[in-house]
């Protein structure tokens, strides 16, 4: 029974050199990232990436693949044995462009990772990446006045591909390959300062037109005021179009135009008929639309203030 046990022990020992001698740690530090581009959905970083493992020499000069570039730049490849560790040391400097989905729904409140994915092109049996999370980060003196960077946050994801790519050889049908995914969040410094620049025109034309109300009756500008207001939010909105990269979604500023929109053609609708009914004479109904005129004006300034307190609840 004893030697079972030990047998049983021995042969877990070897597995787990076995394993462990699979394992390469993977290491990254980005020295510069830069030019976000939220139109061609891209950015670009110069970064250094090492592997630390055991064993038999591995030549990864050219073997690494970036799966998410547009295109990279290979610079400094080193590799190094240390024969009295029986350990290996490779490290090489990357720079490229690549590509990244900007979630602009909530523009300018928006916080997007950028991503780096790299994998080798030989499968998870013979080469299996271990983040060094000690070492892996970004370079502190990064700065940046219009956005802040969180850390590095990198991962270790096997990846399976729906094809064995004519290997012949293969098992099955299927490949699996070690990915390292290394990300950072970036979100706008002063989102507010944006957001107010963008909408303090849309505001402005919802508080004229409600102005309207107390205007007087026979005044030309009881109606011409919300019309005018109408026409300043459809520019502005055209000026927004022009700052922020269009987008399949409905955005938060979308929102914010379309109810102001409706707001102010809603106005323009009761001012018409309040004005309707001063203009019968009638006593009763001359009440009646001062009445209406009070009572919609605080009704729509609380549903208009709600929806944009709704709107802007989930983007801090």
């Amino acid at each position: 029974m004893l030697r079972k046990f030990f047998l049983f022990l021995l042969f877990a020992f070897f597995s787990c050199l076995t394993i462990f001698a699979k394992e390469y740690s993977f290491g990254l530090y980005i020295t510069d990232i830069y030019n976000f581009d939220q139109v061609n959905q891209t950015f670009q970083a110069d970064l250094w990436l090492w592997i630390n493992y055991f064993g038999d020499e591995v030549d990864f000069n050219g073997t690494l693949d970036f799966i998410n570039s547009l295109d990279e730049t290979q610079k400094n490849y080193q590799s190094e044995h240390f024969s009295d560790l029986n350990r290996n040391y490779m490290q090489q400097k990357f720079t490229g462009t690549f590509r990244c989905e900007w979630n602009l729904r909530r523009f300018p409140f928006d916080k997007n990772v950028l991503s780096l994915e790299i994998e080798d092109f030989r499968p998870i049996e013979e080469i299996n990446f271990v983040p060094d999370y000690e070492n892996s980060m970004i370079d502190s003196s990064i700065a940046f006045n219009e956005w802040d960077i969180s850390p590095l946050y990198i991962d270790a994801r096997p990846f399976t591909y729906d094809s064995n790519f004519g290997d012949f050889s293969a098992p099955d049908k299927k490949s699996s390959y070690s990915r390292i995914v290394a990300s950072v969040t970036v979100s706008r410094r002063t989102p507010w300062i944006t957001f107010f620049k963008l909408t303090f025109g849309v505001y402005i034309a919802f508080v004229l037109s409600v102005i309207s109300f107390a205007i007087r009756p026979e005044t030309d500008s009881r109606l011409s005021l919300p019309c005018a207001a109408l026409f300043a939010v459809v520019s502005n909105k055209y000026v927004v179009e022009s700052v922020v990269p269009s987008s399949v979604n409905l955005t938060m500023l979308d929102s914010i135009h379309i109810i102001t929109m409706l707001c102010i053609l809603l106005i323009c609708v009761v001012v018409i008929k309040t004005d309707g009914l001063r203009s019968s004479g009638d006593t009763v109904k001359v009440k009646k639309s001062f009445l209406i005129d009070k009572v919609f004006a605080l009704v729509i300034c609380l549903v208009y203030a709600t929806f944009n307190v709704w709107a802007l609840v989930p983007y801090n």
